[in-house]
């Protein structure tokens, strides 16, 4: 049985406003103009830019990409740690990226102390102009045949010249962003639809409802990822055996099992690595030591820090029986309050300024994420979606065995940096 082509992550990240811009990746179907087509405002100071200045120090050398990396890891386990404290005993599972690239988006419009608190949550410690070349360079290199991103703003044709004309280019040139002028009527929601459909193979079907005559813009990522395992599991690989949920039922389902060569343990969870056939990434697992414990609550407790130590223990001299269920997982989360506690209040507030994106005040009304993951004999299928609303107004060689008959942890990871790109729990097994 064949995974489907092009399904797996996506990350859908929409920002529906007053003020047109926008990204995406382009495609044959588009029928996007260029953005000297398109009405829009010259700002008179445009030198002050925050975008300029990441223009200005364009190129790689420019960064110190270990250091970024760090950085943007205390913003991942921010947001898991407050969405697996809320979840009780049900699966989580966020894609960082989806949130990262949609609020860097955003940032690229923000201004003064908004700015700072966007970029400052996401990559502390780095300048905003760096935060933003950092985003725009992960957003490339984490593209290949495995994963692929698609970025695309479609503006209100009515009022799409409340958009600053720089900011569109700047998301257009770093983001590789298409941008549309459409009626924000029912038509235009279908053609948003449609083209999310499209680009995630029909996973994600709707991302927006409706849209009214005061909102402007709506920002799309999609992000997706499809992979065959490297060595997909045979027949007598499968079998079924118990898993006890974290309400302590057990029951009977489908497990995968083979023997793995990395293993991991930082002497509070040990796991395995099981990689893909295109070599860029792999999934994790993390099966805490203590029978018994909250899966979200420990995953609740999981710092940055924990998590290097995770990865650094990699060793390759271990031989792992490693066993783990068939899942299928969904997941949905509010993220506006989540990020707004990790240091972003301005931009959900009436003190939000948004001076570098339009001339008219807004601020960001919410921000929804979805999720879903499928592991299969074949392979692992994922999608992600995170809509992004703003709004007018002020506002040696012992054989270890690791069994996953319990709740554990997961992540797909960039082997190249040890950064994940999902990361979730599983509380429960769900199966076709």
């Amino acid at each position: 049985m064949r995974m489907k082509k092009l399904i797996a992550i996506v990350l859908a990240a929409t920002l529906l406003w007053c003020i047109p811009a926008g990204c995406s990746k382009k495609t044959d179907s588009s029928s996007g103009k260029e953005i000297s087509d398109i009405k829009t405002k010259e700002r008179e100071n445009g030198n002050e830019a925050v975008f300029e200045l990441a223009q200005a120090k364009d190129g790689k050398e420019s960064l110190d990409t270990d250091a970024m990396n760090d950085a943007y890891l205390e913003f991942v386990f921010g947001m898991m740690n407050k969405c697996a404290s809320g979840a009780g005993k049900e699966n989580v599972l966020i894609s960082p990226d989806s949130v990262f690239f949609t609020m860097m988006m955003a940032s690229a419009g923000a201004n003064g102390e908004t700015l700072d608190q966007m970029t400052e949550t996401m990559v502390p410690g780095a300048e905003p102009s760096e935060a933003l070349l950092y985003a725009s360079n992960r957003m490339y290199e984490m593209s290949d045949d495995t994963l692929g991103i698609a970025n695309s703003a479609w503006l209100n044709e009515k009022i799409s010249d409340y958009v600053y004309e720089d900011y569109l280019n700047y998301v257009s040139e770093h983001f590789d962003a298409e941008v549309q002028p459409i009626a924000f009527d029912s038509n235009g929601v279908n053609k948003i639809n449609s083209w999310v459909s499209q680009m995630t193979d029909g996973m994600i079907n709707k991302v927006i409802d409706n849209l009214g005559s005061g909102d402007a813009m709506v920002l799309a990522n999609t992000i997706t990822f499809d992979a065959r395992w490297k060595d997909p599991y045979d027949e007598y690989e499968r079998s079924s055996q118990e898993f006890r949920d974290g309400n302590g039922e057990k029951k009977s389902v489908k497990f995968l099992h083979d023997t793995e060569h990395v293993y991991f343990n930082n002497g509070k969870a040990e796991g395995f690595l099981k990689p893909y056939a295109e070599g860029n990434y792999a999934f994790m697992t993390i099966l805490p030591h203590a029978k018994g414990v909250d899966i979200n609550q420990f995953m609740s407790e999981m710092t940055a820090d924990d998590y290097r130590a995770y990865w650094n223990s990699m060793d390759t001299s271990k031989v792992i029986r490693a066993y783990m269920p068939q899942f299928n997982s969904e997941f949905s989360v509010e993220m506006k309050d989540i990020l707004s506690e990790m240091g972003m209040e301005d931009a959900f507030s009436g003190k939000a300024d948004f001076s570098n994106m339009t001339s008219e005040s807004v601020f960001i009304g919410s921000v929804l994420h979805k999720t879903f993951i499928k592991v299969t004999p074949e392979g692992t299928q994922a999608a992600a979606a995170t809509t992004e609303i703003m709004t007018m107004g002020l506002g040696p060689e012992d054989e270890i065995w690791i069994v996953c008959d319990r709740p554990f942890a997961y992540a797909i990871v960039d082997t190249r940096t040890g950064l994940p790109v999902f990361l979730g729990t599983v509380e429960t097994v769900e199966q076709d």
